[in-house]
């Protein structure tokens, strides 16, 4: 993004992570959790999966992957993930996004 001028190298774009300790937090009294944080170059075609304990813990890395479909729109991923962990019985709340950086197009 920054060599096609979308973005400026050294801005920061979003930073939700240090608030999202009162966002995300059910329990008031629980104080020990942590964020996982890389930077790193979001390309075209790729997508990313922000998600919470209750969606990792649940169906694993490798479950994760497998139910992953690159011709399904981020909404319908979700759906697939989130159907495998209400069937294997949802022990925990969870939350996910999921975002894909589409192709630029541009010819519009």
């Amino acid at each position: 993004m920054i060599a096609r001028g979308e973005a400026e190298s050294g801005k920061e774009y979003a930073s939700f992570y240090y608030s999202l300790d009162s966002c995300l937090v059910a329990d008031d009294e629980e104080t020990e959790f942590q964020f996982h944080k890389r930077d790193t170059l979001f390309l075209p075609g790729e997508s990313l999966l922000v998600c919470t304990d209750g969606v990792h813990d649940t169906l694993g890395d490798a479950r994760l992957q497998n139910l992953y479909a690159v011709t399904h729109s981020p909404q319908a991923q979700v759906e697939v993930w989130r159907n495998a962990i209400l069937s294997a019985g949802a022990p925990d709340n969870f939350s996910m996004i999921l975002v894909h950086y589409d192709m630029p197009n541009h010819d519009q």
